[in-house]
């Protein structure tokens, strides 16, 4: 008879442990699958989305993808015309931008070493531009242009090399909520780089573009 009771209180507290057990576990496994999103967003995702690259030319009918190559980027002293490449590799609702360089160290350059002149985008002229303060440059899009994984998009770039140098030029796109999200190159300023383009400002016209579509580089590409 006392074994029959002693069971009878053990199921009970079994079923008791297993109404409150199931509903911590669930619980204890939302709370982990938000801290990993919110540690991969605010780390992998906002430092680490975006490569930037110089490359030699945009893409059109008669100069592929494939013909496509990555620029050295070691320049000399001068004013530079460039085609920036930016990809996004997680994807991301570019809404503003900005174009700077940093030290190695993560601080602001000094006056008067390297400074963005202009930016723009050479298939849609919807890119509103104004100077940041620190030698760089803000963009705004009319529209926010939603990337997908792999997608990208390409940037007309002017910028005037005044010093030698070495650190690295960043990119930084935000989303309508404000998040900001990072890519970033190194890049230096010597004697034997590669020389000042010819004297071509930014061409305003708008390009015929094939895709705006950017698979990522070859990695025998850089």
């Amino acid at each position: 008879m006392l074994g029959c009771i002693s069971s009878l209180f053990n199921l009970t507290a079994s079923n008791e442990c297993l109404g409150w057990l199931i509903p911590a576990i669930i619980a204890l496994a939302g709370v982990i699958y938000y801290v990993f999103c919110w540690a991969w967003k605010h780390t992998l995702y906002k430092n680490k989305n975006f490569s930037i690259n110089f490359i030699n030319h945009l893409p059109s009918q008669r100069a592929p993808h494939d013909s496509i190559i990555a620029l050295s980027s070691i320049f000399t002293r001068g004013t530079h015309y460039l085609i920036l490449r930016i990809i996004s590799h997680h994807g991301f609702p570019v809404k503003k931008i900005n174009l700077r360089c940093f030290n190695v160290d993560g601080t602001n350059i000094g006056r008067n070493i390297v400074r963005m002149v202009d930016i723009a985008d050479p298939y849609f002229d919807a890119l509103a531009r104004s100077d940041d303060g620190a030698w760089g440059i803000d963009g705004e899009f009319v529209n926010a242009r939603v990337l997908a994984k792999g997608e990208g998009f390409y940037l007309r770039v002017t910028f005037e090399a005044i010093q030698e140098w070495s650190g690295l030029l960043s990119f930084r796109a935000q989303d309508d909520q404000g998040f900001r999200s990072y890519g970033r190159m190194p890049l230096e300023i010597k004697d034997g780089g590669i020389p000042p383009s010819p004297t071509q400002p930014l061409s305003r016209t708008l390009a015929t573009p094939t895709s705006v579509l950017i698979q990522p580089p070859n990695q025998g590409r850089g």
